[in-house]
């Protein structure tokens, strides 16, 4: 059976969950977003989880360096989704 089918059925073997908190985020938890800094969301956009101490399954986005306008605008939307 093909490894995703299997996950599927049991999230524990996904390998996608596996490591240091690498459960997905939920952006509309209001004390997350009361935790965390403007300055660390737009790090973790651009360099990834391991940058900030978290799985590195979060990918970094070296394109995005350079292209500061851009990690500020998702950081914004991020923002927008809490329930606060």
């Amino acid at each position: 059976m093909h490894a995703l089918a299997t996950a599927r059925r049991a999230p524990e073997t996904d390998f996608r969950l596996q490591g240091p908190d690498a459960s997905a985020r939920n952006f509309q938890d209001s004390e997350w977003q009361k935790s965390v800094t403007d300055e660390h969301i737009e790090k973790i956009i651009k360099y990834g989880g391991a940058a900030v101490g978290k799985s590195p399954m979060m990918p970094a986005n070296p394109d995005l360096s350079a292209k500061d306008e851009v990690a500020k605008a998702l950081r914004v939307h991020i923002r927008e989704l809490s329930n606060s």
